[in-house]
């Protein structure tokens, strides 16, 4: 049953390293180690297809137009200002993207557009919080007490929940950032778009 829940969430949008599946394989009894090697195959061949995606788009990396791209990066079209910020404009549900082509090479934007749930920064990881009415939640932590806690949801809306109303939280396996965001644009406003994020420093 484990097996098969994990291997249902690497087919998604859950991607762990080999390390990362590896500490994972260690702890389990020796009966679910002994199947494990269809996750590591699933990896595999998960890692091929990230690489020929990530090569397919490699391309677009170079000529593109900032100016355009800023336009898109602000444009309902492809959203990205709803979650991320640069300077005093945009979301503060991702991490801010003021100086992110300073310390981002462009394949690392670019892997990390494609596969947002690869990566997750510091202080942006998701959280899945179930209340005592049955009710789910999900986002990231922006703030917590003894007695509270503050999620902040892909929409950038805040929630406080008290903790004596939790009935379970956890660390969410994917980003709130989803896949598939470069399918809402051409080509050429991806180009652009990634032209600008690493003009950013």
């Amino acid at each position: 049953m484990l097996l098969e829940q994990l291997a249902e969430l690497m087919r998604g949008s859950w991607q762990p390293s080999r390390q990362e599946l590896e500490n994972l394989v260690v702890r389990w009894p020796a009966e679910a180690r002994a199947g494990a090697g269809a996750l590591r195959g699933l990896l595999q061949e998960r890692d091929e297809q990230a690489r020929g995606r990530l090569a397919r788009f490699e391309p677009l990396l170079a000529d593109g137009n900032t100016v355009n791209g800023r336009a898109v990066f602000f444009s309902s079209k492809a959203a990205c200002s709803i979650c991320h910020s640069i300077g005093d404009a945009g979301g503060k549900v991702g991490p801010d993207l003021t100086k992110v082509g300073a310390i981002r090479s462009g394949r690392d934007i670019l892997e990390s557009v494609l596969f947002p749930s690869a990566s997750l920064a510091q202080g942006y990881e998701s959280y899945r919080v179930k209340i005592a009415d049955g009710e789910e939640l999900s986002g990231i932590i922006v703030r917590q007490t003894p007695d509270t806690v503050v999620l902040r949801s892909a929409s950038g809306s805040e929630v406080q929940i008290w903790r004596s109303q939790v009935q379970e939280m956890d660390r969410a396996a994917t980003s709130l950032m989803p896949e598939g965001l470069e399918q809402g644009m051409t080509p050429e406003e991806f180009r652009d778009l990634l032209a600008f994020l690493q003009s950013l420093n």
